[in-house]
This record gives structure tokens, C-alpha cells and sequence, in this order.
């Protein structure tokens, strides 16, 4: 019983101690950065609960992750390129801590089941090479994305736009119209 009440009281005491501590620090809550994050957005997609977390952790981390300065410039044309409205050391820190949030499933896994290590370390490195491809798929719906108005036509006679996924055809690239 003594144990129970020591608990609770540990529980509560944390508990209102990081409540006091966020109230005098000025942090943010979940929900107010849920908002912000989507009043950023382009796309009418809502944020998750997660999505906020991390991009919190990342921000904090890419305060302290060194990056030289082509590194910088080059993933920053990227991201402007694939329509991405973050900072370069924001985007790698993010990359970093998803890989490193599944990586973290490996402590348990040893302690537990040890056979799954290998499971956890692969999806890590699957999550951190993903995240860091992320780019490449935003430039490439934007390429992609090209819309062609020369001869399609929509309704009521109206010109119409159709939007390629893929290469533009030999129709509808400017200047091959007769």
C-alpha cells in the first residue's frame, strides 16, 4: 500500500512539476503547435499529435547539428525546389529523429525478445533513408504536376487542364502543337 501511495505521489509530483516548469518557460502546448503547423500548411492535410513531437525534438536538435555550409545551401535549393518550407538542419534533424525513435524500439526488443533487434535496426535505417528521400518525391510531384491547357478541353467547351503524372507526351509539350 505504502508502494501504491509513493507512486501516485511520484506520478502527481512530476506531473505538476513539469506543468509549473512549461507555464514558467513559455512552452508551447501540443495543441497550440498542432495549430500553427496547420496554418503552415499548403495542402488541407491536418497535422498529427506525433508530427508535432517530433518536429518539436527536431527543432531542438538542429540547434545543435553541425552542417557545413554546402551541405546547407544544397539541401535548401531542394527544399525550395520540392515546395518544403523548412530549414535545412530542421529537415536532417527530423530525418534523425524518426530513424531514431524506431531505433529506440531495440532496447526493449534486447531485453524482451531478442530476435527482433534486427527487425527494429532495419526499419531504422529504412525510416532515416525514406525521411532523407523525402525531397526527391516533393521535386518530383511538382515536376510531374505540369500543366498542359494547349488542346485539352473541359466542359462546356471550355479550356480545359489535365495533369500529367510522368513525362509530358509528345502532344502536349509546347511547341509540338500543329
Amino acid at each position: 500500500m505504502q508502494n501504491i501511495i509513493l507512486l501516485l505521489f511520484t506520478i502527481f509530483f512530476a506531473t505538476g512539476s513539469y506543468f509549473l516548469l512549461a507555464e514558467l518557460c513559455k512552452v508551447p502546448s501540443y495543441r497550440a503547435s498542432k495549430v500553427i503547423l496547420n496554418a503552415g500548411r499548403k495542402r488541407k492535410k491536418q497535422v498529427k499529435d506525433s508530427d508535432a513531437f517530433i518536429l518539436e525534438l527536431a527543432e531542438k536538435l538542429a540547434k545543435i547539428l553541425p552542417m557545413e555550409e554546402y551541405k546547407r545551401r544544397k539541401i535548401a535549393g531542394v527544399l525550395k525546389s520540392a515546395e518544403i518550407s523548412m530549414t535545412p538542419e530542421v529537415y536532417v534533424a527530423q530525418a534523425y529523429v524518426k530513424a531514431g525513435l524506431v531505433l529506440s524500439g531495440i532496447i526493449p526488443c534486447l531485453i524482451f525478445i531478442p530476435l527482433l533487434f534486427p527487425v527494429f535496426l532495419v526499419l531504422g535505417i529504412g525510416v532515416y533513408f525514406s525521411e532523407s528521400d523525402k525531397t526527391k518525391k516533393g521535386r518530383n510531384r511538382v515536376r510531374t504536376s505540369e500543366i498542359c491547357s494547349d488542346h485539352h478541353t473541359g466542359t462546356d467547351g471550355k479550356q480545359g487542364y489535365l495533369i500529367h503524372a510522368g513525362k509530358l507526351s509528345e502532344e502536349c509539350r509546347p511547341g509540338t502543337q500543329e
